[in-house]
C-alpha cells in the first residue's frame, strides 16, 4: 500500500501499532569513533496511510538497550516494549519507551 524510504540499509525489527495505522523500524547503525567502531539503535515511527516519517527518537540508543528478539507495541499503541540488554553483561530485561515523547 505504501513505499516508506528510511535511507537506511535494512531494518532489523519492524511492529504495527495495534490500529494499524503506525509502523516502527528498528534500525542498527555503525560509525566509527575514533578506532573504535560503535552500533546504535534508531528508532522510527512512520504512518502506514501516507508513508510519511511521524518521529525520529531523539535518543540513540547502544547494543545494550536495543531489542535483541522481538518489539511490539503495548494494547494501547502508547507504549514499545522490547527485550534488552540492561547492563554489560547482557542480562536481559524488558525495556519500556514512551511512543509520543
Amino acid at each position: 500500500l505504501q513505499t516508506i524510504n528510511t535511507k537506511l540499509p535494512k531494518a532489523d525489527f519492524l511492529a504495527f501499532s495495534p490500529d494499524g495505522q503506525t509502523l516502527l523500524s528498528v534500525h542498527f547503525t555503525t560509525f566509527m569513533q575514533g578506532n573504535d567502531e560503535e552500533t546504535l539503535a534508531k528508532y522510527f515511527l512512520w504512518n502506514t496511510s501516507t508513508g510519511k516519517l511521524l518521529r525520529e527518537f531523539d535518543d540513540y540508543f547502544n547494543l545494550e538497550k536495543s531489542p535483541k528478539h522481538f518489539v511490539f507495541f503495548s494494547p494501547k499503541g502508547d507504549r514499545i516494549m522490547f527485550d534488552c540488554g540492561v547492563d554489560e553483561n547482557l542480562v536481559l530485561g524488558i525495556c519500556v519507551m514512551n511512543a509520543a515523547t
